[in-house]
């Protein structure tokens, strides 16, 4: 029953009730790169258990917070290349990066597991997973790309 919102010009999230009115229960974050800060937060996800998983991109990393916004961590002290999008299954965290364009997958943990599909795509700018988790990734060159789990291409659409 909760919202979350990245805020990328003012480099926040906000964290919203699900009621009628939809009231703001907290604000985290402004711009810099201290642990609570950020520099253009572009999306975040939230896992099962109520973690929220937020892409922080100019300042390189993935930030990993608890449902009330407390208590901020990095996902991996290795630096990420622009993270742009974030999604999350059970077992993995997928991010992708704008300026290396390719999706980086991670343990919940923080533990790099994969690189995948390095340059095949050019200024990503969305993606999702699949029931099967295939990669579904627009660029910027008005074309869907499909990939496997394991980063093997399947198709362009467009």
């Amino acid at each position: 029953d909760n919202l979350y919102v990245t805020d990328t010009d003012v480099h926040s999230i906000l964290h919203f009730k699900i009621a009628t009115d939809f009231p703001l229960i907290a604000k985290r974050g402004s711009k810099g790169q201290q642990i609570g800060e950020f520099n253009s937060p572009h999306n975040l996800a939230v896992s099962n258990n109520g973690d929220v998983y937020v892409a922080d991109c100019y300042n390189h990393r993935v930030k990993v917070f608890d449902s009330s916004l407390l208590h901020p961590r990095s996902l991996t002290q290795q630096l990420i290349e622009q993270p742009k999008d974030i999604k999350l299954t059970a077992d993995e965290v997928y991010v992708l990066c704008k300026d290396n364009p390719c999706v980086h997958v991670f343990s919940h943990a923080g533990k790099r597991l994969r690189s995948l599909f390095q340059k095949q795509v050019t200024t990503p700018s969305f993606f999702c997973l699949d029931s099967a988790e295939s990669i579904i990734i627009s660029d910027s060159t008005h074309r869907i790309k499909i990939f496997t789990k394991a980063g093997n291409f399947i198709t362009t659409l467009g």
